[in-house]
């Protein structure tokens, strides 16, 4: 059963310490973090961002303890042509940041990589039905 949007949101605001930290991260106001967790409707675009970010984040936490897992985050990434995956989440570059994400299937357990990669494959192929139907 899907996680609804405004729960990935509440788990993300405790994650990152508070809704302020969270509004950065997403590149929105805090004003608008607070109407999703009231139940306002998110649009699409940061709907998916929110989606990236716990994917993202969930993944790395399989790997790193919670501070290395943020420094990872806001971290120059050579896997990414030394961008920091923080602003490819912002910027809703999901491919890009799946793609360095899967550089670090060698730091996990043989049970944990599967697991990622599979979810990497079928994001991956949900990524390309949205291309497909006109959605960056």
């Amino acid at each position: 059963m899907p996680v609804a949007t405004a729960a990935k949101v509440e788990a993300l605001s405790v994650d990152f310490r508070s809704q302020a930290a969270l509004a950065e991260i997403l590149g929105v106001s805090r004003s608008r973090v607070t109407r999703w967790l009231k139940g306002a409707g998110i649009d699409p675009l940061n709907a998916e961002k929110v989606d990236l970010l716990e994917l993202v984040w969930s993944n790395l936490l399989r790997v790193y303890e919670p501070e290395a897992a943020r420094s990872w985050l806001w971290g120059v990434n050579p896997l990414l042509g030394d961008r920091r995956p923080i602003d490819l989440v912002r910027a809703g570059r999901a491919e890009e940041l799946m793609r360095a994400g899967l550089g670090l299937l060698p730091l996990l357990d043989r049970r944990s990589a599967l697991c990622v990669r599979a979810f990497a494959g079928i994001y991956g192929g949900l990524l390309v039905q949205m291309r497909g139907r006109g959605y960056d």
